[in-house]
């Protein structure tokens, strides 16, 4: 992964429990690793079932794992005078 920063995750909307958290920006690169273990340590991976079960309704973000099938066209939002950019990513679980 390259382009990315790592920023301390704070703020009335945290995303995660953990002190940081990850910042991508429009270069942010991510490659394909073969053959490399990640470690879980820091990660609360639930499976797809877990994750159905919250209807959308959780109170930080999730940790999910999954091989990416298909990604969407870029859209851009505006709201409050703020511009997001929005990729909306689909993955397969393989158990």
């Amino acid at each position: 992964m390259s382009f990315f920063g790592v920023v301390a995750n704070g703020g009335s909307y945290r995303a995660t429990k953990r002190e940081y958290k990850f910042l991508f920006h429009a270069k942010t690169t991510i490659i394909r690793c073969e053959d490399v273990t990640i470690p879980i340590n820091g990660f609360s991976i639930i499976n797809f079932e877990e994750v159905k079960k919250t209807n959308g309704e959780s109170e930080h973000l999730i940790d999910v794992m999954g091989v990416l099938i298909a990604m969407s066209a870029e859209k851009v939002s505006v709201k409050d005078g703020r511009t997001t950019r929005i990729i909306q990513l689909e993955l397969l679980d393989e158990k």
